[in-house]
């Protein structure tokens, strides 16, 4: 599947050397919510999740909210610089 992708998937355990160690909570979710997604900034390459996790939750915006922030703190979890850091 891959090989079809116009973009290569970015490595998500290399998040922080982007954004910053620990990841900014705020702009992270804002991404994977996508729904006040600016137009402007240019086409976008991620679904828009935060209305399908709304819809999943029935409309329960509190759900939708939780779900995006366990996918924020999962992929703080995996951050290669995290990683490193605990092995010491």
């Amino acid at each position: 599947m891959a090989r079809a992708l116009t973009t290569p998937p970015a490595n998500l355990q290399r998040l922080s050397e982007r954004f910053g160690n620990p990841l900014p909570e705020d702009q992270v979710a804002r991404y994977i919510d996508g729904r006040a997604d600016i137009k402007a900034h240019g086409p976008r390459d991620m679904p828009v999740w935060g209305s399908r996790f709304y819809f999943e939750s029935v409309g329960d915006e509190r759900r939708a909210q939780k779900r995006i922030a366990k996918l924020v703190a999962y992929l703080q979890s995996i951050q290669t610089a995290v990683r490193q850091a605990s092995l010491l």
